[in-house]
């Protein structure tokens, strides 16, 4: 388990460091014109629908716990646990971001 943990944060790590390296080689080889903002907003759009979807999916996952789940049974994670699940869902926010810069990069 900490194996998987440490690989993601690794992982993670780095498409921090590599999305924010894009952002600046891009930003000075375009000279932050209107090209480069246009793909930085579609980028951005395209994180808050991510971040839109993992709230829809939690509250969804609230409404099942709540009200179709059999009242008798009870499902109980770690807290520890859903604080990894919390944040490599949120921190997953960098490689969406990075991959919808290179694609953005390429179709506009």
């Amino acid at each position: 388990m900490k194996l998987v943990i440490l690989l993601g944060l690794v992982l993670i790590g780095s498409f921090i460091y590599v999305t924010n390296q894009f952002k600046e080689t891009k930003k000075v080889a375009y000279k932050n014109d209107e090209r480069w903002q246009q793909i930085r907003l579609k980028a951005d759009k395209v994180v808050l629908s991510y971040i839109n979807l993992v709230v829809g999916l939690v509250c969804v996952g609230f409404f099942v716990a709540d009200f179709v789940l059999d009242q008798g049974t009870s499902v109980t994670i770690a807290i520890i646990h859903a604080l990894f699940i919390a944040f490599f869902v949120l921190a997953l926010r960098y490689p969406v971001e990075y991959c919808a810069l290179r694609y953005f990069d390429q179709k506009i």
